[in-house]
């Protein structure tokens, strides 16, 4: 890395990051079916490494400079978890899963729009380069987690989520 800032390094992955959640979202909205249940699956895997990266490494990260932006921001995923976990139980062609996912989809358009208005400012102005550095390699772990499955996509979403974080934590201090 050249030079290293979060406004050049970080916060341009985490809104591709953003785009690619909504993009999976889009699929699962329009997918009916067998194809409903696989696009859940596909959107949960990534939803959890990015959820888990942020937690791990972005939010910390941005806390000296938006502190209460960030507890708004973890709030958010907080509910969405528990959303998610709900959805869990459904069968996906239900009416009631398909009134979840729109309600899902509005609070995670809503969370990533106010991350990156009010949290990703906060984030390109951190100065300190080891921290950056952290934060950069774990996000960027996100896109080449992806493409991988692994037995933690078996379990509940908030577990992923937990699992990641512990993977991130550990790849992060080179554990």
């Amino acid at each position: 890395m050249d030079q290293v800032t979060g406004s050049n390094t970080i916060v341009p992955l985490l809104t591709a990051q953003h785009r690619h959640i909504t993009a999976l979202l889009d699929a699962l909205v329009n997918a009916t079916g067998d194809a409903r249940q696989q696009a859940f699956r596909e959107f949960l895997h990534f939803l959890a490494l990015h959820e888990a990266a942020e937690q791990e490494a972005a939010h910390p990260a941005a806390r000296t400079g938006a502190g209460g932006v960030v507890e708004q921001r973890l709030a958010e995923e907080y509910h969405a978890g528990q959303t998610i976990s709900h959805m869990e139980q459904l069968e996906p062609n239900s009416d009631e899963f398909g009134r979840l996912l729109e309600h899902l989809v509005a609070g995670i358009t809503g969370h990533a729009h106010r991350e990156e208005q009010d949290e990703f400012p906060a984030l390109a102005q951190v100065a300190d380069v080891p921290t950056l550095i952290r934060v950069h390699h774990v996000i960027a772990l996100v896109d080449r987690l992806a493409t991988a499955a692994s037995p933690i996509d078996r379990l509940p979403f908030v577990d992923q989520v937990a699992a990641r974080r512990q993977h991130f934590r550990g790849a992060a201090t080179g554990a």
